[in-house]
This record gives structure tokens, C-alpha cells and sequence, in this order.
């Protein structure tokens, strides 16, 4: 029998013809799940600094650096930059998210954050946008999913109705 003609061992090629596709199919599936969970995490942190901002505005003044009630001072702004960052600690320690920028703000306002006390009109919003570069890191799902340089951006927002009271500390 000629070496032509010989059949034996054709299932390797086979093996390998369909095992390369779905095994890209799989680490890229992979590499989504886990950047979709990411992107879930970022949400949460969005949601935890617009909470945190909720509430740490209408804090006493005396222990908030000296910042005016329903004012976002650089203590305040520190305190929510924390909770938001504590909350994606896991993800930034093992270096799935390389860099983090929170933004806060008052719904309908531009320049200085600042509050009036509840009861004295309609309830105010504080906004939090949390955005954040993720860096891929599944072989080969990485390079499919996220491009060459491995790292996509994206951003979540979430609001939260100020918790200030009409009361002197």
C-alpha cells in the first residue's frame, strides 16, 4: 500500500481542523463573561459612590474636614472616591481594571457641588459616572474581543436623591 493511499491517522488533522475554531469560540466567549461581569462591578461602584454622596453631603461639618453641609469639599470628594473604589478593590488589585476616574455632579448643575437642605423644595440628585479601563486577559479571547493593545474603556452612571435635613449640627 502506498503512502498516498494509506487512511490511518486521518482523525488528527480532523481533530485539529475543528478543535482550533472552537476553542477560539470558547476563550472569547470567555473573555465577554468576563468583561460583562467587569462592566456589572463598575455599575455597583457607580452605585455605592452616588449612595455614599447621598449621604456623606449631609454629614456634620466638624467631621467632614470643616466642609459646609450639602457642600462637596476635597474631604467629602475623598470619602466617595473611597467607597466607589472599595468597591472595585478585587478587580483593581488582581489588574483586570488598570485605571479608574470618578466624576461627581448635581443633576442640572455645572461648577460647584453644593446642595440645599431637604424640605426646602424639590429633591435634589447627586450623580456619580465611574469610568474605567479594563484590560483583557484571556489568551487569545483577549486579542479577539478587546483588539491588540488588550484594553477597552467604559463607563456607568447611576443617581441617587440627596439625604440632606433642614436641622443645625
Amino acid at each position: 500500500m502506498s503512502l498516498a493511499a494509506d487512511q490511518r491517522g486521518s482523525t488528527y488533522p480532523e481533530f485539529l481542523i475543528a478543535f482550533m475554531p472552537l476553542l477560539t469560540l470558547f476563550l472569547s466567549t470567555w473573555q465577554l463573561s468576563d468583561m460583562f461581569t467587569s462592566g456589572l462591578s463598575v455599575q455597583h461602584a457607580a452605585i455605592v459612590g452616588a449612595r455614599t454622596a447621598g449621604v456623606v453631603l449631609a454629614d456634620d461639618p466638624a467631621e467632614e474636614g470643616g466642609d459646609a453641609v450639602g457642600e462637596l469639599g476635597p474631604h467629602r470628594r475623598k470619602m466617595i472616591e473611597d467607597a466607589t473604589m472599595m468597591s472595585l478593590a478585587s478587580q483593581i488589585t488582581d489588574g483586570t481594571i488598570v485605571g479608574v476616574e470618578v466624576e461627581i455632579a448635581k443633576d442640572g448643575a455645572s461648577g460647584a457641588l453644593s446642595f440645599a437642605p431637604q424640605g426646602t423644595g424639590a429633591v435634589e440628585f447627586v450623580s456619580v459616572d465611574v469610568r474605567v479601563r479594563y484590560r483583557c486577559h484571556i489568551p487569545l479571547g483577549a486579542e479577539l474581543v478587546c483588539g491588540a493593545d488588550r484594553v477597552r474603556e467604559f463607563s456607568r452612571h447611576a443617581r441617587y436623591p440627596y439625604q440632606g435635613a433642614a436641622y443645625d449640627y
